[in-house]
């Protein structure tokens, strides 16, 4: 009897493995088309222009990141703050040229996403919006996945005393 129950166990066991490793599969196999639908929808010079805005960005990361102070680098890895704490002491401690220049990257942004925008024909708008609607769509199932999980297994959840509720008075879920 206990030599079939253990069968039994085993064989859900390597089912559920199964399972959840095809349906992973099928999650990277989404992904993996969205990314390719992505390169298919723009012409080479709209694709030329957006390489060129990413190196622009991260030129610009470069040239700002060499701007800090040591003061605003130990604001950044203090391990003390919290993330909003630490964000809020480090805007405070921007200097005149840094704001400087998070306000003109952040103008030639708007800029080149007015060229992008001007440059796109109606066909290729359609794309781009059926393809954010995808991505929400994809998005929705992935949360309503991880919400369902949770329903499941509420131990997951953070224990509602910590909540600052007595414990006669534990919500049921």
């Amino acid at each position: 009897m206990k030599h079939i129950i253990r069968q039994v166990i085993s064989v859900l066991f390597i089912g559920v493995i199964i399972s959840l490793s095809t349906t992973y599969a099928q999650e990277i196999k989404v992904k993996n088309a969205a990314r390719g639908e992505r390169t298919k929808i723009f012409t080479t010079e709209q694709a030329a222009i957006i390489k060129a805005n990413r190196a622009k960005q991260i030129e610009f990361r470069k040239a700002f990141k060499a701007t800090f102070s040591k003061s605003q680098l130990d604001i950044l890895t203090n391990p003390k703050l919290i993330k909003a704490d630490r964000e809020k002491a480090f805007r405070a401690s921007l200097t005149d040229g840094q704001v400087k220049m998070i306000k003109a990257n952040r103008e030639s942004i708007k800029d080149q996403r007015n060229a992008l925008k001007t440059s796109l024909t109606d066909q290729q708008k359609m794309k781009i919006k059926r393809m954010a609607i995808k991505r929400f769509q994809n998005r929705r199932i992935m949360f309503m996945r991880a919400s369902r999980h949770q329903r499941f297994y509420p131990m997951n959840r953070i224990n509602s005393t910590s909540r600052g509720q007595a414990n006669g008075n534990r919500r049921r879920f």
